[in-house]
């Protein structure tokens, strides 16, 4: 990054640990792994190493004067109608679709291929209980949700 030329900060990258006992056996060949343990999203020690290397991150990006303009110029690139191909299940039609900066797709439902929005997206969270009071068919959020444990 040439707007980083200026920067003449010593980065103190964080320690991670190297662990020598946890070695792999792919047909035969002995592959060492010493960073496993940063597999583990959830443990207290990735977690702390993952702060650290954000803390570093963060300390050169603040001096980088181009990032603001970098910014809107990916906000820009990405802030179009996004659709997916259509698909069809049982006797409906669905499809996914983003405005462009939505953090993520919405499922659009639908009797036939005559595809027309119905709802705006932001509108529809709005609206869901009366549509589902209803029982009109247009649009059904994805709603986030963690699997059950195995």
């Amino acid at each position: 990054m040439g707007s980083l030329s200026d920067f003449d900060g010593f980065l103190q990258y964080p320690v991670s640990r190297r662990d020598e006992s946890v070695v792999d056996n792919y047909h035969g060949v002995m592959v060492p792994d010493p960073y496993r343990w940063l597999e583990d999203p959830d443990s207290a020690e990735t977690k702390e190493f993952v702060e650290k290397q954000m803390k570093l991150t963060d300390s050169v990006l603040k001096k980088c004067e181009t990032r603001e303009k970098l910014r809107e110029k990916l906000t820009k690139l990405y802030d179009f109608p996004k659709y997916n191909a259509p698909f069809r299940e049982g006797e409906k039609y669905f499809y996914f679709h983003n405005t462009g900066l939505q953090p993520q797709t919405v499922l659009y439902v639908q009797d036939s291929l005559n595809f027309q929005e119905q709802v705006k997206p932001t509108e529809a969270q709005e609206r869901r209980s009366a549509r589902l009071a209803s029982e009109q068919p247009a649009i059904a959020l994805i709603e986030p949700f963690e699997p059950s444990p195995s």
